[in-house]
C-alpha cells in the first residue's frame, strides 16, 4: 500500500488543510479522500479570524460555503452553519 497527498502549494510552502487530498493505493486500487480540518474554511491549514470572518459571512447569508469546506465549518456536526459554529471557530481562533 502507498499514500501519496495532494497539497496547496503557499507561500513557498506545501500546506494540507481543508479541501487537499489524500490518496491511498492499496490492493483494492486506488482511493481519493478530501482533508476536512474542523475550522479551517478557506483551506490555508489552520483556523484563524479569516476563517472566522469566512464563517460569520456564511452564517448572515452573505456567502456560501462548498462541500469540505461547509463541513470544516460545522463545528458541531448539525448540518447546519450556525451562530454555534461561528463561536466555536472564534474559541479555536484565538488558541
Amino acid at each position: 500500500d502507498s499514500v501519496t497527498l495532494g497539497s496547496d502549494y503557499v507561500n513557498g510552502k506545501h500546506i494540507w488543510g481543508t479541501g487537499s487530498t489524500v490518496t491511498i493505493y492499496g490492493d483494492l486500487g486506488r482511493e481519493d479522500f478530501t482533508l476536512v480540518v474542523t475550522g479551517d474554511v478557506n483551506g490555508d491549514s489552520v483556523c484563524d479570524v479569516i476563517d472566522a470572518a469566512q464563517t460569520n459571512l456564511a452564517v448572515n447569508g452573505t456567502t456560501e460555503l462548498s462541500d469540505s469546506y461547509a463541513l470544516a465549518a460545522d463545528t458541531n456536526s448539525d448540518n447546519e452553519i450556525t451562530v454555534e459554529d461561528y463561536s466555536d471557530i472564534v474559541n479555536l481562533a484565538l488558541k
